[in-house]
């Protein structure tokens, strides 16, 4: 019985949703390893071609778990004068969300541009970056349960008929993003630079689109505004610090992820696919959310990222404890002539 109720608690939850949307877009733990989704100018940071993927579950003692993924591809705008200039990039990145028992989707294809307004400056960098696409929104209610449906004798009834004729089964709506990008690198080499400084802003739904699956009804989507910042300090030859925040405000909704992770070379010579490779671990806090723990590997060529979110919050009575887990692949066609290069975060 209490998973029936929890069952019909967790939909009544999702049709609110829908009929007014109000919550903040589906997030990454590991932001920064979905470079486009936090920000679209941080593709004018990449210098190599660069491939990414993220995979979240979360909520899995909820009926069925939240899932969220995306994908993206980076390719580096180069002018080729007396030597390479970096001028920014162009991004696809393609996103999924699925949540909840009603099988609510949300699956956005989007492509991106990014300049590097200081395409010249050897130690300073500042992107500005569009973003557009098209995001559908689907629910499948073939094995949905409702309220009416609900007997306090049996349980649910399914031969209880139900009128969903005023919801759609899919919407779908153009949505477009900007964002701003500074980075600071004093050398030409991030990785001998003994601080590098990044701030970015960006702003999704800036369309304000109509994503209502209502009929006859209209549910503007909230532009979605975020800030973000960090350093990246080298305290020896083998090791770095990296402290990042980032703030996001959705409507009248806010989040607030705070934290710092280290990077320590355990091989330090480039040869093979693990050469000059570096150790990652961290943590963040989200506030009034959940604690987050991540490590992983880097190279050059590639970065594999797991974390953990260990919820904080109320709901992690309801839980059982089980918080969301999320694992990144980023890869890269690493070039040795590359000139100026920027410490992008990895995790």
């Amino acid at each position: 019985m209490n998973r029936t109720l929890t069952r019909y608690y967790v939909f009544f939850t999702l049709l609110l949703t829908i009929s007014s949307l109000r919550a903040q877009d589906a997030q990454f733990s590991q932001f920064y390893a979905s470079s486009l989704y936090l920000n679209p100018a941080l593709a004018g940071l990449e210098q190599d071609l660069t491939f990414s993927a993220n995979y979240r579950s979360q909520w899995q003692s909820i009926v069925v778990p939240y899932l969220t993924n995306q994908v993206s591809v980076i390719a580096p705008l180069w002018r080729e004068r007396i030597e390479p200039v970096h001028v920014g990039g162009i991004g696809f990145s393609v996103f999924n969300d699925r949540a909840g028992d009603g099988n609510l989707n949300t699956t956005g294809v989007n492509m991106t541009f990014a300049y590097d307004l200081l395409a010249r400056n050897q130690g300073m960098a500042l992107v500005v970056a569009g973003q557009g696409g098209l995001v559908q929104r689907s629910l499948d209610m073939t094995n949905t349960e409702w309220g009416e449906q609900f007997n306090p004798f049996i349980g649910f009834d399914p031969s209880v008929p139900v009128n969903i004729s005023m919801l759609n089964s899919r919407r779908t709506f153009a949505d477009v993003a900007a964002g701003l990008m500074w980075a600071y690198n004093p050398l030409r080499e991030a990785v001998r630079s003994p601080v590098s400084f990044y701030a970015g802003v960006a702003g999704s739904h800036l369309n304000s689109p109509d994503e209502s699956m209502r009929q006859g009804f209209s549910s503007s989507l909230p532009i979605l505004l975020k800030a973000h910042t960090g350093a990246d300090f080298r305290v020896s030859d083998k090791l770095h610090l990296s402290p990042n925040l980032l703030w996001m405000q959705q409507s009248e909704l806010q989040q607030l992820n705070g934290g710092v992770y280290l990077r320590y070379q355990v091989v330090p010579h480039p040869f093979g696919l693990l050469g000059e490779s570096e150790f990652m671990l961290g943590g963040w806090y989200r506030y009034g959310d959940a604690f987050i723990i991540n490590t992983g590997l880097s190279t050059p060529a590639f970065t594999v990222g797991f974390s953990y979110d260990v919820n904080s919050s109320g709901l992690r009575y309801n839980t059982k404890g089980r918080g969301a887990y999320e694992l990144s692949l980023t890869i890269r066609n690493f070039k040795e002539h590359r000139r100026k290069r920027f410490s992008t975060p990895r995790i």
